[in-house]
């Protein structure tokens, strides 16, 4: 649909896209009109215990429970049985859900060997899956890895969790653009709109190259406030989609993570950032 708004002799073109992916985190699509955009990739950026695997599994698992959205998730970090716990905590099986066909896991997180000339050998962990095979630990074969999960399956959601070893591992920022940006393109060519978790307590170049290079970025922080800790969400960039720019308080409970629109930080206290910035 476009609008044209025709006040003060100005057009205004609108373009408004109508296909929507419905997080379902309580609070959170109004924030940026009813859901993100389809095949849109959203970086995740947050510290240690900001809350980022919940977000990143409400958003896989509502996909499957309430819009018939199959998942994968991409493990560059996080280990499979910690995964198997989680969705335990939403009440999911995660054996049932692969055997439904409505989730798969793919574990490309790197396994590095030092070789007998003193140099280090990074491959992809392949004990998952027989499809990966042997393959080096670097962005192309990342994305072949999900295109062969990608022919058993259409995924629509996808979680990469976490960036932080790829960013990591190239030296060459403009390599990394490259590939990242091609990374970025397949999942977009595929239909998949993915969410992708990073940490930020690290200064690195890569993470401010792929901030500029994704669809959104969406920050979580963990502070102190007075004698308590907060956790609040702010919504750094969100292309072609209207968002709301107020930091917004949220809470993490057996649920998992609701937005808190109703409250408000004073001015007045001190707010100490437990997580360090990028």
């Amino acid at each position: 649909m476009i609008i044209l708004n025709l006040c003060t002799n100005v057009i205004i073109v609108k373009i408004m896209k109508s296909n929507k992916i419905i997080t379902g985190i309580q609070g959170f699509d109004e924030l940026i009109e009813g859901g993100l955009n389809e095949c849109d990739s959203i970086l995740l950026i947050g510290g240690p215990g900001t809350g980022k695997t919940i977000f990143g599994l409400q958003y896989i698992v509502n996909g499957i429970k309430y819009y018939n959205e199959a998942g994968l998730i991409v493990l560059l970090k996080n280990q499979i049985e910690e995964i198997r716990l989680k969705l335990n905590y939403f009440g999911l099986n995660l054996d049932k859900l692969i055997n439904r066909n409505q989730l798969n896991i793919l574990d490309v997180s790197p396994i590095i060997t030092l070789m007998e000339n003193g140099n280090y050998k990074i491959k992809i962990k392949n004990e998952s899956d027989t499809l990966i095979g042997d393959k080096d630990f670097n962005i192309r074969e990342i994305i072949s890895s999900i295109h062969l999960k990608r022919r058993k399956i259409e995924f629509k959601r996808v979680l990469i969790d976490s960036l932080m070893p790829l960013l990591l591992k190239y030296d060459d920022s403009f390599l990394f653009m490259t590939e990242f940006e091609l990374l970025l393109k397949s999942l977009k060519k595929a239909n998949m709109t993915s969410l992708i978790l990073t940490e930020n307590s690290f200064n690195n170049d890569n993470l401010k190259i792929a901030t500029h290079l994704v669809d959104g970025v969406i920050k979580l922080t963990l502070s102190r406030y007075g004698n308590t800790k907060i956790r609040y969400l702010d919504i750094i960039k969100m292309s072609n989609l209207g968002h709301i720019l107020a930091t917004k308080l949220f809470d993490i409970s057996e649920l998992g993570i609701k937005i808190l629109s109703d409250k408000k930080i004073s001015l007045n206290e001190s707010i100490e950032t437990l997580d360090l910035k990028v």
